[in-house]
């Protein structure tokens, strides 16, 4: 449950190839966070949905919101605000912050740019799982994920199988792939070795902006626009093996 969640009244979902399935969403209810958010490229929710986490694109900077409903946007405090400066440390992110991940208990968060900036990845822990306010930034691990292992000519998001030994990228266009990396170290970036990388060139003809997996790891969603055009599609492929690109 991403930035998606904001776009539903307009997304068309479409049969791509024979690792697709049609589906018909049901529209519930839209935020408008003008005026709150500049430019909200991802979001994610804690576990439990008391939280929801909003990233700007326009300012480099996450949000935290809390919930009186779990999962239920129309009750987010937006006076009860906590904010993630990401332009800031050794390792910080100057422009153009478009994807975010939490590891599976939330000490951990990592975040994505789509610029020529070579720190295209950052990683800040936690003291207090899914609390900003006790972010600590992690040592800059030297390594340019846009040319690390896999060129990424436009790097849009980040995510990771239930156990962090897996790490997934998208690119964007140009490539416009979904590349999975094997990590020795669960959630560790700079453990990675490349694994499968999953051709989308011939499918996807727009812009690809964000991608999740479903809870199991036997589907993945992606999301795909054309800049000014207003046209969104997602994109359902069934895995065979959980997480396994490859199938």
């Amino acid at each position: 449950m991403r930035i998606l969640i904001f776009l539903i009244l307009i997304l068309t979902f479409q049969l791509n190839s024979a690792y697709a399935e049609r589906v018909k969403p049901t529209f519930k209810q839209s935020l408008s966070l003008n005026g709150i958010v500049g430019q909200p490229s991802d979001v994610e929710f804690s576990p439990d949905g008391t939280k929801v986490f909003i990233l700007s694109f326009a300012n480099e900077r996450i949000k935290e919101f809390s919930l009186s409903i779990p999962f239920n946007i129309s009750t987010i405090n937006t006076s009860s605000a906590v904010t993630l400066n990401l332009n800031s440390g050794d390792d910080a992110q100057s422009s153009q912050v478009q994807g975010m991940s939490f590891n599976n208990d939330g000490t951990k968060i990592f975040t994505v740019l789509s610029s020529s900036n070579s720190r295209s990845m950052a990683v800040h822990s936690l003291a207090t799982p899914y609390d900003l306010s006790s972010v600590t930034q992690d040592a800059d691990d030297g390594i340019n994920w846009k040319t690390y292992l896999n060129t990424i000519s436009n790097m849009r998001d980040i995510e990771f199988n239930n156990d962090g030994t897996k790490m997934y990228m998208i690119d964007a266009w140009g490539n416009e792939e979904v590349i999975e990396y094997h990590l020795s170290t669960p959630y560790l970036p700079s453990s990675a070795t490349l694994g499968h990388v999953f051709d989308l060139e011939d499918v996807n003809s727009q812009v690809l902006q964000d991608f999740e997996f479903d809870d199991d790891g036997t589907r993945m969603y992606l999301i795909e626009s054309n800049i000014g055009a207003g046209n969104y599609d997602i994109y359902v492929y069934k895995i065979s093996r959980a997480f396994d690109l490859s199938t």
